[in-house]
């Protein structure tokens, strides 16, 4: 480990002020934002945030328990620029498992700038990648529904997700955790300025002419399968309740359905939304990993 990058080690015993902060993280919004940090929970989502390069605030374990060997092999490497250590009661009141998790973190907020997915689009395209694809989420109820959709994102090939209006924050715990680290991967970028967002789909579009704004509606004039896909795309979907504002959708130049059988009239938007990404894998011609 390099001698400068030693992390400070905080020994916490009580419900201090430095646990409050951590518990804030965990279950408040504004909190995050101001701090700019948020709390992250599992192997998986832990070690995403590491190979992506996201900052490492701290790290956070128990100070009684025996550690795995990943867990000290993480602290080990001095990633972090604080090692907090808990009493073993505290840490299992942070942890949101029933079997308390060995080792947190706090992780760094990165800026909320679309750049950040243009970014993303112009790294895959030395690899003379397909067309852009990126996804847009207005006003998310369910922190969940996020998380698994920046998930199907991932997997299906997006290059990024937008979040706007007011609704679910992207680094809720709940969201975090069910991206199962997707989170780290895609560029999901929150848009609280109108002005901000209008500026980049701008320059987006001048980028990439051919760009389609495709709405997903459940009353869509176009079946799913029937949309050509293979032109830069922006696939909006919509609030779990309310489906995508009357703005977004008069601005979408066409609107698709999933054909659907028996009783149910709709999906669940997390659902909808890897169904739709599947099909525009499927029409850019994505191979499953063997």
């Amino acid at each position: 480990m390099n001698e400068a990058r030693r992390p400070t080690v905080v020994r916490v015993r009580g419900a201090n002020d430095v646990f409050q902060t951590l518990e804030a993280l965990r279950d408040n919004r504004t909190k995050r934002n101001q701090r700019r940090a948020f709390l992250v929970e599992g192997v998986r989502a832990i070690n995403q945030a590491v190979q992506h390069g996201w900052r490492i605030e701290a790290f956070i374990y128990a100070a009684e328990r025996a550690l795995s060997d990943w867990a000290s092999g993480l602290l080990a490497r001095g990633l972090a620029e604080r090692h907090i250590a808990l009493s073993e009661p505290l840490l299992a009141r942070l942890s949101a498992r029933e079997d308390t998790s060995e080792l947190l973190a706090t992780v760094a907020l990165p800026d909320d700038d679309p750049a950040r997915i243009d970014a993303q689009i112009e790294a895959r395209l030395v690899g003379a990648r397909h067309a852009p694809l990126v996804v847009l989420f207005d006003r998310p109820t369910s922190p969940g529904n996020l998380g698994s959709l920046i998930r199907s994102g991932d997997a299906l090939g997006a290059d990024g997700l937008l979040v706007v209006g007011h609704g679910a924050d992207v680094y809720d715990p709940e969201c975090v955790r069910a991206s199962t680290g997707s989170l780290f991967a895609l560029p999901a970028v929150r848009v609280h300025q109108q002005e901000v967002l209008e500026r980049w789909l701008a320059a987006f579009a001048a980028r990439w002419p051919g760009l389609r704004l495709v709405g997903a509606d459940e009353a869509g004039a176009v079946a799913l399968h029937e949309h050509d896909f293979r032109t830069p795309t922006l696939l909006l979907l919509g609030n779990e309740t309310f489906g995508l504002s009357a703005a977004w959708r008069a601005r979408c130049d066409v609107l698709v359905r999933i054909p659907m059988q028996g009783a149910a009239s709709s999906l669940n938007v997390a659902c909808a939304g890897s169904i739709l990404l599947y099909e525009v894998a499927r029409q850019r011609g994505a191979k499953a990993a063997s």
